[in-house]
């Protein structure tokens, strides 16, 4: 029995994924479980998945990808693809390595890049009760300044007990959160403040405000479609900082994280 098509959705666009191997589609389903939907509709990339010679191999944009050997490497890989996939379709959005999560004021966004801590403080933080957007890819429209969900399940690192350098951080396995669709925002929200957060086993939790400057750097560091928009990214980040509160967030217990952002929000 052929196994049916994700239909990936982000607005009116959808990435399809389509393979028979079964367990890379049932981890990608439980990865995007929140914005699948059951009909296709406009397809934006179409991505196929299959096995060769032991390797897994990935067919996108009418291109076969290099062989790939682990399955999780390949997941990753498929993932990017589905960003790109309906980042390219939409123009109008700046897209952020950043989490989000939201309450009655607006959303609290967390940018920062991989190992920053942004997954387990959005978790953390929805666990308690806030509404969820995502935690690894955030769309920003420049015309309103306005942040839209981007749902994919969360997947936290676990916690080694050890000082893990940045470039080992994907030896380190992590664990799906599972999520309620009635708890996840699905409408664009305005932002109530960014937060650039750092986890650093040796530190003690604080958090601090930026500064106009180093607020727009960081969101430009973590701007994954920069080079797109160029200016009109660098006005639109600008204003949104001077408007905006920004704070640093260094943290080793999350606990102790949790009650530094209370501070703000």
């Amino acid at each position: 029995m052929s196994l049916p098509p994700l239909y990936i959705t982000f607005g009116q666009y959808q990435v399809v994924v389509e393979t028979e191997i079964f367990d890379v589609h049932t981890i990608l389903k439980q990865w995007f479980y929140a914005m699948l939907e059951p009909q296709p509709s406009l397809i934006a990339r179409q991505i196929t998945i299959r096995q060769e010679a032991g390797n897994y191999i990935i067919q996108s944009e009418g291109k076969v990808h290099e062989a790939i050997a682990e399955r999780m490497d390949l997941l990753q890989a498929v993932k990017y693809e589905v960003v790109m996939g309906l980042l390219l379709v939409h123009p109008e959005l700046l897209w952020f390595h950043a989490g989000a999560v939201a309450n009655d004021r607006g959303a609290v966004v967390f940018a920062a890049p991989g190992g920053g801590g942004k997954s387990t403080l959005v978790t953390q933080l929805y666990q308690q009760g806030w509404r969820y957007l995502s935690d690894d890819v955030l769309p920003l429209e420049l015309a309103t300044g306005n942040i839209f969900p981007f749902p994919q399940t969360p997947r936290v690192r676990q916690n080694t007990g050890e000082l893990v350098p940045s470039d080992r951080l994907w030896e380190v396995p992590k664990f799906d959160v599972t999520l309620d669709l009635n708890t996840i925002c699905r409408s664009p929200l305005p932002i109530q403040a960014i937060v650039f957060p750092s986890f650093d086993r040796e530190t003690q939790a604080q958090i601090s405000p930026c500064s106009l400057g180093t607020a727009a750097i960081e969101l430009l560091r973590n701007c994954i479609n920069f080079t797109d928009h160029k200016q009109a990214a660098v006005q639109r980040i600008c204003e949104i900082v001077k408007h905006l509160p920004a704070f640093k967030l260094s943290f080793s217990n999350i606990d102790a994280a949790i009650k530094c952002l209370a501070q703000i929000s």
